[in-house]
């Protein structure tokens, strides 16, 4: 079969603003004590920080959190509506005082399952390869399956996403019939790499 090559996107650099602890503290039920994700399944999620995000990045970590993820308006304006097919699309405040100020950023949630990426190198845990058979991570609370390993990222025949446009852990995975969008374009923030299928 005949498939498009696979870009991953994902963010790229430190936490940029924390959340309201009053938001976080109403909203801690919907997230894993655990490995602290979202809970999934889950629709979009509005979320309200405690400072602006800078405006250049098109990809944001907010606080801790890996789920939901977040990205520019410039950049959900590029991947076209075919985002909001796929993705749970929600919105980020910045809180001032008492008043709630949009930011030009969405928070993004699958749809689907995530895809889980695996990765060309182990992580390295006291200073040894994480074993082949320990890669697998299953938190033991929420079930969210991740992979101890990184880039370069690869994925087997069978595990090709069946959607243009997918969540992993980290970002975004696109079809390159949705990346020639903005392949011309100069994401901040954001690492662009190609997904090999094996």
């Amino acid at each position: 079969m005949n498939r498009e090559p696979l870009y991953h996107l994902y963010y790229s650099g430190m936490g940029t603003v924390d959340l309201d602890p009053e938001w976080e503290h109403k909203n801690r039920e919907q997230f894993c004590h655990y490995c602290h994700k979202l809970k999934l399944p889950h629709g979009g999620m509005d979320l309200i920080t405690d400072g602006k995000i800078r405006k250049n990045l098109d990809m944001a970590m907010v606080d801790h959190l890996l789920i939901p993820s977040s990205m520019s308006l410039r950049l959900l304006n590029l991947l076209g509506e075919e985002a909001e097919k796929h993705l749970n699309i929600g919105s980020i405040y910045n809180k001032v005082e008492s008043e709630k100020h949009k930011q030009p950023f969405v928070t993004f949630i699958s749809k689907y399952d995530y895809i889980v990426l695996r990765g060309e190198k182990p992580y390295i845990f006291d200073r040894q390869p994480v074993p082949e058979n320990d890669r697998l991570f299953v938190c033991p609370e929420c079930h969210f399956h991740s992979r101890r390993e990184h880039a370069p990222w690869f994925l087997l025949e069978s595990e090709y996403p069946k959607y243009p446009i997918c969540c992993t852990e980290m970002g975004l995975l696109l079809y390159e019939s949705i990346y020639e969008r903005l392949k011309n374009i100069k994401l901040v923030g954001v690492c662009v790499e190609k997904v090999k299928v094996k």
